[in-house]
């Protein structure tokens, strides 16, 4: 379900930067922005990810010991 959701955020993020592509007055100020749009939707998800990853671990290590 995370993962769904982590997944959806890129794809926004995505269309938010192909959007600002689209204007015709395309600078080198929006592509600042759409680099600081990308690392920070980048570390976000990673971040998330990471969270994710642990929580699974840490479920599968909780349901092991509780079988003992």
């Amino acid at each position: 379900m995370m993962l769904r959701q982590l997944t959806e955020e890129a794809w926004i993020l995505y269309l938010k930067i192909l959007d600002i592509e689209r204007k015709p007055d395309f600078s080198s100020e929006y592509e600042d922005r759409i680099y600081k749009l990308t690392d920070q939707a980048y570390f976000r998800y990673m971040r998330r990810r990471h969270a994710l990853e642990l929580h699974i671990v840490r479920e599968l290590k909780r349901q092991t010991t509780d079988k003992w």
